[in-house]
């Protein structure tokens, strides 16, 4: 009897181990280590004047513009007092453009995409990396409002998340709830 149980609990185990390698095979998440997973994420990033491809571009995470200027770089030969910049990694919604000076002399740029890009894509907005342009592209805030969360903000410092937006007269918690998504 205890033949036929040992015998009966290895088969189970061998069809285990069958369906277990054919489910892995057509997974990939079950085929691929964790760092694979990582570098599929992607994000968005803007690509101005000096690159061969100027605009929007999705990008895997975790590359720096060293990793992707082979493929997007013009006339870059030499990286100027910013070669440094090449190595730090790209952000989500960061916007990067080139001045290519005599020589072929390049130094890197960086700053935001604008607040309706950022929208657009699903970015997260944050309230200290944005301008009053960008304040206007949020919805029910004209060039007087944006103004006054400017002035706020010189006053009385940063924004350390959106529900200081309520110390601007204005701005109540009905337009904060409505721009949480933004955020």
């Amino acid at each position: 009897m205890q033949g036929r149980a040992y015998g009966f609990g290895l088969l189970c185990l061998i069809l285990a181990l069958f369906i277990f390698r054919q489910v892995s095979r057509s997974t990939p998440a079950l085929r691929e280590g964790p760092a694979d997973l990582v570098s599929e994420q992607l994000i968005w990033v803007e690509l101005g004047k000096g690159f061969r491809e100027p605009g929007v571009q999705q990008i895997r995470d975790g590359l720096s513009l060293f990793h992707v200027k082979e493929m997007t770089v013009s006339a870059c030969r030499d990286l100027g007092s910013s070669g440094e910049k090449w190595q730090k990694l790209l952000i989500n919604g960061g916007r990067y453009y080139l001045n290519v000076n005599s020589g072929s002399r390049c130094d890197l740029r960086s700053g935001w995409m604008t607040s309706g890009k950022r929208m657009a894509l699903g970015i997260p907005l944050h309230p200290n990396r944005m301008t009053r342009k960008d304040w206007e592209q949020l919805p029910g805030i004209g060039p007087s409002l944006a103004n006054k969360i400017e002035k706020d903000r010189q006053k009385n410092g940063d924004f350390v998340s959106i529900e200081d937006l309520a110390r601007v007269h204005g701005i109540g918690k009905a337009r904060i709830s409505n721009w949480n998504r933004f955020f």
